[in-house]
Order: C-alpha cells, then structure tokens, then sequence
C-alpha cells in the first residue's frame, strides 16, 4: 500500500487540498471551523507526510498545533 500525503496550497480565503494516491481533491474556508473540518477529515486518513504552500504572509497565521491531530 502506498503511502498517504496530503498536500495544502493557501491562498487567502480558503484551503485547496489534494490527496496522493488517492486523487481526492476539496477546499475548506480559511477560517476557524474550516481548519476543524480539515482536521476532522484528514485524521482518519492516517497521513504519512502533510506539506503546505504558503504565501509568505500566510506563515503567521498557520499555527503548527493545527497541523498536529492530522498527522497521527
């Protein structure tokens, strides 16, 4: 079995995100209940590798704790 990564460009007002192998694709809003969403979802995935784009604005506002609960 392959493993799973979970790719997220940022951009302003929401979230695009891509899963490998699987191809899946969705966006979230931006804001406090999409990243709980995002989370919600990814979670269960069981994620190997999660990695981010972020314009260089966004770096302040991507807090590493959000990104913990998906990479377990």
């Amino acid at each position: 079995m392959d493993p799973i990564i979970v790719g997220i460009d940022v951009s302003k007002d929401h979230l695009d995100i891509h899963v490998r192998p699987s191809g899946e694709a969705f966006a979230v809003a931006r804001d406090a209940s999409g990243i709980a969403a995002l989370v919600d979802r990814l979670a269960p995935l069981n994620a190997k590798a999660v990695g981010s784009r972020l314009p260089a604005a966004s770096k302040r506002w991507l807090r590493p704790t959000w990104a913990r609960p998906a990479c377990r």
